[in-house]
């Protein structure tokens, strides 16, 4: 979904979520699947946020734009709202500390 760059690094800091979209936005994109250069044949798309990350208080129904990857590769969310902290980090990056910390809460949350 949204990847965060790490400031120093440039790795990136990624967060699995899920989108709503058009009924014929979902077809089109299942019909290119497997289509090799789908990036450039299809989308972008609008669509909808439809998790709520645990460590964030305005993820849901935040607006994204989805751009489709090469096969293989999952499709980007990229965040429209300006004015939240997951907007800001995905535009800005994240700093290492950041990165670890949100890591350390994720697996605490998950005990692992």
């Amino acid at each position: 979904m949204s990847g965060s760059p790490n400031r120093r690094t440039g790795e990136i800091f990624m967060w699995g979520l899920w989108a709503r979209i058009h009924e014929t936005d979902f077809d089109e994109i299942s019909d290119h699947w497997e289509s090799k250069g789908r990036e450039t044949l299809i989308g972008p798309y609008k669509g909808r946020l439809a998790n709520a990350l645990s460590i964030y208080t305005d993820t849901l129904n935040q607006r994204i734009e989805v751009r489709i990857s090469p096969v293989g590769t999952r499709p980007l969310f990229i965040l429209e709202d300006a004015g939240t902290v997951l907007y800001s980090e995905q535009h800005s990056g994240l700093n290492p500390h950041k990165a670890v910390e949100y890591a350390c809460l994720l697996m605490k949350m998950a005990n692992v």
